[in-house]
C-alpha cells in the first residue's frame, strides 16, 4: 500500500469507532456526530472533517471537538479556536510495518477486562484522567467509563489490564475494523512508569491483532510529543496528520447545533476564511 492509502486506512479505521459511539449526520461542511447520553464526551459529540468556507467562530463554539485533515483548515483553526478556548489535540497516524525492537517484562501479564477486573479497569481510567491537562469533570469521567463498557459489550473492541502480580499497571485497548486493528488509550500508572510495563501491552496486543486477522495494526499518538518515537521501537511508522481542537467544558453542553443553526447568541461574532478542500484531500476522522 501507497503512504496515502495507509493514511486513509488509520483515519478510516478511526471514524468508525467515532461513528459507532453516536449518531452520524454527513454534510458538505463536514460530518456531526452526536450522542446525548454522553453529553461531556467529545469522541461523541462533534464536528468531523471541518472543511468549510467563512465559517464564524462562535458557530463552531457549539461543538465539544473539531477536526480536519486539511492543513489549510488546520492554519485557520490554529488560530481562531485557541482564544475562545479549545486547546488543540493534533495527532500523528502510525502504521505498524516492521517487527517491534522491544522485550515485555516477564513480570507482567496482560488480561482481557471482563467480570470483577472492570473495577481495576475502571480505576486506571480514573488515575488517567487526573492527569490530564485540565481536570475533568467527575460527570465526564463517570460518562467515559460508562462509554467503556459500551463499546466493550457493542463492538469489536477489546480492553486489556496489565497486571505485576495482582496489582493493575497499566490498561489499553484494540479495536478492529475489517482487516485492521486499532491501539486504544495506552496508559501506564506514573509510578510504574520505565518498567517496560508499555512494552509488554503493545506486545500483547501486536500479537492478538495476528489472532484476529488483522491485516494492519495502527494508533494515533501526540503529534508533538516523544511518543513517535517510543512507537516506532514497535514497528511503526508515519502516515499522516491528524488536527483537532478539544473545548473543555466546566457545565453540560448545550444540544449540538442543526446544520442550519445560527452561531450561539450573546457572543462576538468571530470570522475567518479558508480555502476549499480538494478533492485530494485525504479521509477526514475525528477521535478522542
Amino acid at each position: 500500500m501507497t503512504i496515502r492509502a495507509l493514511a486513509e486506512d488509520v483515519f478510516d479505521t478511526e471514524a468508525a469507532l467515532a461513528r459507532a459511539g453516536g449518531r452520524s449526520e454527513p454534510h458538505p461542511f463536514g460530518e456531526v456526530v452526536s450522542n446525548p447520553a454522553y453529553p461531556h464526551i467529545a469522541m461523541v459529540n462533534g464536528l468531523l472533517g471541518f472543511r468549510a468556507t467563512d465559517w464564524p467562530v462562535d458557530r463552531l463554539e457549539r461543538f465539544l471537538k473539531v477536526a480536519t485533515t486539511d492543513p489549510v483548515v488546520r492554519a485557520a483553526l490554529d488560530q481562531g479556536l485557541p482564544p475562545v478556548g479549545y486547546r488543540p489535540e493534533h495527532k500523528l497516524a502510525m502504521t505498524q510495518v516492521a517487527e517491534p525492537q522491544s522485550s515485555a517484562n516477564p513480570a507482567i501479564s496482560v488480561e482481557r477486562v471482563d467480570g470483577q477486573r472492570w473495577s481495576d479497569y475502571d480505576q486506571l481510567i480514573r488515575e488517567s484522567a487526573a492527569e490530564e491537562p485540565r481536570p475533568w469533570l467527575p460527570a465526564a469521567v463517570e460518562e467515559w467509563i460508562a462509554l467503556k463498557h459500551w463499546q466493550a459489550a457493542n463492538l469489536p473492541l477489546e480492553w486489556y489490564v496489565a497486571y505485576d502480580a495482582a496489582r493493575p499497571v497499566g490498561r489499553i485497548g484494540l479495536f478492529q475494523h475489517g482487516s485492521t486493528g486499532r491501539l486504544q488509550n495506552v496508559f501506564v500508572r506514573r509510578q510504574e512508569r520505565g518498567r517496560g510495563i508499555g512494552s509488554s501491552m503493545l506486545l500483547a496486543m501486536t500479537e492478538r491483532s495476528r489472532q484476529l486477522g488483522c491485516q494492519r495494526l495502527t494508533l494515533m499518538c501526540g503529534l508533538q510529543t516523544t511518543l513517535p518515537q517510543l512507537y516506532q521501537r514497535f514497528g511503526f511508522r508515519p502516515v499522516g496528520e491528524w488536527y483537532a481542537w478539544v473545548k473543555p467544558i466546566a457545565h453540560p453542553p448545550p444540544d449540538l447545533p442543526a446544520p442550519q443553526g445560527e452561531g450561539r447568541g450573546g457572543g462576538v461574532s468571530k470570522t475567518y476564511r479558508v480555502s476549499s478542500v480538494t478533492s485530494e484531500a485525504p479521509p477526514v476522522i475525528w477521535m478522542s
